[in-house]
């Protein structure tokens, strides 16, 4: 979450906030190693 300062109408806090996504095959392939 980036804050990037305040809307200019209304002065309403905005933010940037970022989805990041992680490989599905991770957990699995650890899991299956034990």
């Amino acid at each position: 979450i980036l804050k990037c300062g305040d809307r200019t109408g209304d002065k309403a806090p905005m933010a940037y906030v970022e989805l990041v996504d992680r490989p599905r095959g991770t957990e699995a392939e650890a899991v299956a190693d034990e």
